[in-house]
């Protein structure tokens, strides 16, 4: 019984949609170099599903593969060598350029090396090409963060950058900056330690801080710092906001504007300071409630932090008042 529902769930799902056989020949013509070289190509057709979603199983792809190559081959037959009407089937010039590259040409497999040979030294990311990188990927995080299919946000990146890499290896790249990050994220005291020396922490700091794990808190944690820069915390985990505050800074009470105020009319700034902290911080929550379903360990660390920063300045803020004899 459960062997037929896994059958029978297989074949709704092998249903191909148009669009779904031209992500796949996106795929599998970025990857044709690999399928051809490789004696073992299981784990590239894996990887294939899973960069689709795993809408469909590796062996689903493998399977619709063989079929458009051989409704390509039919249709190559049909063709007059010496001239005759094209093929009308929809994906024949994307097949066509997918069977450029295998076994069929032995003279294009040697523009297909050398097209490879120059990727690999493009492939080599250069300090400039790093930054600019992190720039487009800072501009279009939200984006990525809300796409389930972001395949066309990378090509779109590529583009931008001129096309010096290809979006896979923009992808890649992304991937590793986002691993070294937790890399060196981990190696960081909770407590308060050495901060990182990598070049590019903090620029990745800001990206990963928008992304799904708690966007909002990072920008709040920044306005939370803001009035107390003057008094860094040695235990606080985060690290200096570099992100503009939604909030203006809170009066200090050694500036000269501030000494002009009468008692009241400081605790009355103060109070209002605190509102708008508070106002802000319970919308803050309510936007993550609103945007992320999936509440990990990592976001309730989180809040509970920012509970703690919270406690942390409204105790500065008492103390603020009783020095000011409040």
């Amino acid at each position: 019984m459960i062997i037929l529902l896994r059958m029978a769930m297989r074949k709704r799902r092998s249903e191909w949609t148009l669009q779904d056989e031209t992500e796949l020949l996106e795929n599998w013509e970025s990857r044709s170099n690999d399928l051809r070289k490789a004696k073992r190509n299981a784990h590239i057709y894996q990887e294939i599903s899973m960069e689709m979603g795993r809408r469909y199983t590796a062996e689903e792809i493998h399977c619709k593969v063989k079929n458009l190559t051989k409704k390509y081959r039919e249709e190559k037959s049909k063709i007059d060598p010496f001239g005759g009407s094209p093929s009308v089937w929809k994906h024949y010039q994307a097949v066509h350029r997918i069977m450029g590259t295998t076994a069929v040409n032995s003279a294009l497999y040697m523009k297909t090396d050398s097209l490879m040979s120059i990727r690999k030294q493009r492939s080599e990311w250069t300090l400039p090409d790093e930054i600019e990188l992190l720039e487009k990927w800072e501009a279009r995080s939200h984006d990525l963060r809300k796409a389930k299919r972001n395949a066309h946000i990378y090509r779109e990146i590529a583009m931008e950058m001129g096309r010096r890499y290809t979006a896979e290896e923009v992808h890649c790249k992304v991937k590793n900056l986002t691993k070294k990050y937790r890399e060196e994220k981990s190696k960081i005291d909770p407590s308060g330690g050495s901060p990182s020396v990598w070049k590019h922490y903090q620029a990745v700091q800001r990206i990963i801080g928008s992304t799904a794990v708690n966007s909002a808190l990072y920008v709040k944690t920044d306005s939370l710092y803001s009035p107390t820069s003057s008094m860094p915390s040695p235990s606080s985990p985060f690290p200096s906001p570099q992100l503009p505050s939604p909030s203006p800074p809170l009066p200090s009470p050694s500036s000269s504007s501030a000494s002009m105020q009468s008692p009241t009319a400081r605790k009355r700034n103060y109070n209002g300071e605190m509102v708008k902290l508070i106002k802000q911080q319970t919308q803050i929550l309510k936007t993550i409630a609103e945007e992320s379903k999936l509440v990990n360990q990592e976001m309730i660390g989180a809040i509970l932090e920012q509970n703690r920063i919270t406690e942390k300045l409204s105790t500065l803020m008492e103390k603020i008042s009783e020095k000011l004899g409040f």
